[in-house]
C-alpha cells in the first residue's frame, strides 16, 4: 500500500498556495460564494440547534435519527428530478426559488419555538418540506459553478467551494453552540431566516453566460491528464446510464453511498456523544464538536484546490474514507475533550478528501450537458442515502450504545474504502 504513495512527487507548496484563491478574481463566483457563505453558516446554525432541541425534548438517540431520517429521505426520492430540472431549466433562477422557500421554513420554526409549539411532529413536518426543497436546490448549485468560471479555474473553484462551505460548517456550529449555552436557540433560527436573504440578493446580482460544453477530454488537458473517461465510441453522445457504468464512475459513487450510510453516523450523534461521552448537559460543546469537524474539512477542501487533478483526486478519494474509519473509532473510545475534538478534526478532514475529492472527479468527467443528472446521483448517494444513517445509527446506539454504534461504523467505512484504494492501486 506504501508504494501507492510512492508515485506522487512532492508538491510545491508555495507554488500551490499561491494558486488556492485563483477562481476569486472572478466577479461572479465572489458574488455566488460570499451569499452562500451567509446563507450556509445560517443554515448550521439551525441545524445544530433544532438538534440540540430534539434530544432536550426527547433523551432520545432515535429521536434524534427519525428527525435525520425525515429530513434526508426527499433527497433520497427526488434528487434526480432536481438533477433533471438544473439540466433543463435556468440553474439560478432554480437555486433562488428554493431560497425564497426555504425562508418560509426557517421562519415557521421560529414562530413555533416562539411560541412553544415546536414539537418532534412537527420538526418531522418542517424536516420533509425543507429536504424536498434541497432536493431541488443542490443539483443545481453544484451544477451552478462550472457556469461561474473558465474551464481552466473549474478544479480551483470546486475545491475552494467545498472550502468556503466547511468554513460555514466551522463558524455556524461554533456560534450555535455560544448561543445555545446562554439560552438562546431562538437566536439561531432568526439569523438562519435571515441569511437565506443574502443568498437571494448575491444571485440576483450574478449575471451568467451559456455554460460552455466542456467535456472530459478538455478537462483532463487542463490537469495534465489524458481523457481516459471516454466511454467506449459513443463518447459524449452517451447517456447518463453508460456513464454511471463506468468503472471509475461506479467505484466512485459506490464508495460515496458507504460513506452516507456509516460515515455519517457520527455526525448525527453528536448530541449523544456530547452528553454521553463528555458529560456536556448545557449544549456548549456541542457546537466545538461540529466545529471540529469544520476545521478539518477546511484543511481537506483547501488541499483539493491547491492539489485537485484528476490523478491526485482519484488516489486520495479511498485514502481520506480509510482516514475517517479511524477518526470515528476513536471519537467511539474517547471521554476526553480535546481528544474528541482531534476525532472530530480527523473525520472533517477525511470527509473532505473523499466527498470533495469525488465530486471534483465527476465533475470533471462527465460531459456538460449530463453535469445536473449524473450530480444529481452524486448527491443522492451522499446526501438521500442519509435517512438509512439516521435510522441505523439511532436505533444501534439507542439498543447497543454509542461506542458499538461508531465502532461498528468505523470498521465497514474503513474496509470500504481500504477495497477502493486497492482498486485504484491496482489501475495505477
Amino acid at each position: 500500500m506504501f508504494g501507492f504513495f510512492e508515485k506522487t512527487p512532492l508538491p510545491d507548496f508555495k507554488a500551490e498556495w499561491s494558486q488556492t484563491f485563483t477562481s476569486l478574481r472572478n466577479r461572479n463566483y465572489r458574488l455566488y460564494v460570499l451569499g452562500q457563505f451567509i446563507s450556509q453558516s445560517g443554515t448550521w446554525m439551525q441545524s445544530v440547534a433544532l438538534s440540540w432541541v430534539v434530544y432536550k425534548l426527547t433523551n432520545s438517540a432515535l429521536a434524534l435519527g427519525l428527525v435525520q431520517f425525515a429530513s434526508n429521505l426527499p433527497l433520497l426520492l427526488l434528487t434526480f428530478f432536481g438533477g433533471m430540472a438544473a439540466d433543463r431549466f435556468n440553474k439560478k433562477r432554480i437555486i433562488i426559488a428554493t431560497q425564497y422557500l426555504e425562508i418560509v421554513q426557517a421562519v415557521l420554526v421560529t414562530v413555533l419555538y416562539v411560541t412553544g409549539h415546536l414539537t418532534v411532529p412537527w420538526l418531522i413536518g418542517m424536516a420533509i418540506y425543507l429536504g424536498i426543497c434541497t432536493a431541488f436546490e443542490v443539483p443545481g448549485r453544484q451544477s451552478f459553478i462550472p457556469e461561474l468560471v473558465d474551464s481552466k479555474e473549474m478544479t480551483n473553484a470546486l475545491g475552494l467551494n467545498s472550502a468556503i462551505m466547511n468554513c460555514c460548517r466551522l463558524i455556524g456550529p461554533m456560534l450555535a453552540g455560544l448561543i445555545i449555552a446562554t439560552g438562546g436557540e431562538v437566536t439561531c433560527f432568526i439569523v438562519n431566516a435571515a441569511s437565506y436573504v443574502a443568498a437571494i440578493v448575491t444571485l440576483s446580482m450574478i449575471k451568467t453566460h451559456k455554460a460552455s460544453e466542456m467535456e472530459p477530454a478538455k478537462s483532463g488537458a487542463t490537469n495534465g491528464e489524458s481523457d481516459k473517461s471516454k466511454p467506449g465510441a459513443a463518447g459524449v453522445d452517451a447517456n447518463v446510464k453508460t456513464w454511471l457504468l463506468q468503472p471509475h464512475i461506479r467505484n466512485i459513487l459506490l464508495l460515496v453511498a458507504v460513506t452516507a450510510v456509516f460515515g455519517f453516523q457520527y455526525s448525527i450523534l453528536l448530541p449523544v456523544i456530547s452528553v454521553q461521552n463528555l458529560s456536556d448537559h448545557t449544549g456548549a460543546l456541542l457546537g466545538f464538536l461540529s466545529a471540529g469537524t469544520g476545521v478539518g474539512a477546511l484543511i481537506g477542501s483547501l488541499l483539493i484546490a491547491s492539489r485537485g487533478n484528476i490523478t491526485w483526486l482519484s488516489r486520495r478519494v479511498g485514502v481520506g474514507g480509510v482516514m475517517l474509519g479511524a477518526g470515528i473509532f476513536l471519537l467511539a473510545l474517547s471521554h476526553i475533550l480535546w481528544l474528541s475534538l482531534v476525532a472530530t478534526c480527523i473525520c472533517g478532514f477525511s470527509l473532505s478528501m473523499q466527498l470533495g475529492g469525488s465530486n471534483s472527479l465527476l465533475q470533471l468527467q462527465v460531459p456538460t450537458r449530463l453535469r445536473g443528472r449524473v450530480m444529481s446521483i452524486f448527491s443522492t448517494f451522499m446526501m438521500g442515502l442519509a435517512p438509512f444513517a439516521a435510522l441505523i445509527g439511532g436505533w444501534v446506539a439507542q439498543s447497543h450504545g454509542i461506542a458499538v454504534t461508531l465502532g461498528s461504523a468505523a470498521v465497514i467505512t474503513a474496509a470500504a474504502s481500504g477495497a477502493y484504494v486497492w482498486q485504484a492501486r491496482k489501475k495505477s
